[in-house]
């Protein structure tokens, strides 16, 4: 038997290289960033794959080159707090909003970053910013209301609730906040048509209520709702 020269392996894999080169130059991208635009491009692509570490570098990379940059400090502050780095998330908003004030997201995610530190006075502030800058915000109506409960301040908690459902009646969360809220001022009645719209609209929600309770919401399996025993708050 004669043996295949290395001379015709070579021959055979430069072939073989030669017909998959368009696939691969298709499927396959061999450059690298080098400049603040593609590393913040490369930033994005990662946070959409839930890359968040490769994230954070790459906007570390892009900011190096570009430190006027208030997105980029924006977004890597987006992978801060999703890594749990909060003071650190704390300080990119702050440092994006120094550059550019206009932005209501980056007011918000400042505010749900200082409520993670427990620094509510402050969170609430950016709320208020958030709101003024996108008054249609209903995610900051909500979170400005469980912001204000840690405040101790129901009765503004409920304002913001309402606020909230009437932008969007389908927000089953909001509807929630809302029925616990109005529990805490003895409102029970109100609370549990909220409970129940709650559940209506989120099913899951449900699960949260099957334990017993002498005081407070319970799924009733008989009438396909949810109660509000309160004969012993």
């Amino acid at each position: 038997m004669k043996l295949i020269s290395q001379n015709t392996i070579f021959i055979f894999l430069v072939l073989v290289l030669l017909i998959l080169s368009p696939y691969v130059l298709e499927h396959f991208d061999f450059s690298s960033p080098s400049t603040a635009k593609e590393y913040k491009e490369e930033g994005r692509k990662q946070q959409k794959l839930g890359n968040d570490w490769r994230a954070r570098e790459a906007f570390s990379k892009a900011i190096e080159l570009d430190p006027n940059d208030a997105e980029l400090f924006y977004y890597r502050g987006t992978s801060q707090m999703r890594l749990d780095y909060i003071d650190e998330a704390i300080s990119d908003f702050t440092r994006s909003l120094q550059i550019d004030s206009s932005k209501s997201n980056t007011y918000y995610n400042r505010g749900i970053a200082r409520g993670m530190n427990g620094m509510y006075k402050a969170a609430l502030e950016d709320f208020d910013m958030s709101i003024k800058l996108q008054p249609k915000d209903v995610a900051a109506y909500r979170d400005r209301g469980l912001t204000k409960e840690k405040l101790g301040d129901v009765l503004g908690a409920i304002e913001d609730y309402r606020k909230a459902i009437s932008l969007n009646s389908q927000y089953a969360t909001a509807h929630l906040n809302l029925a616990e809220a109005l529990a805490q001022i003895n409102r029970y009645s109100e609370a549990t048509k909220h409970y129940n719209t709650a559940v209506a609209l989120n099913p899951s929600i449900k699960n949260e209520f099957v334990e017993e309770t002498t005081c407070g919401p319970i799924w009733n399996d008989q009438s396909g709702s949810v109660e509000y025993i309160h004969s012993k708050c």
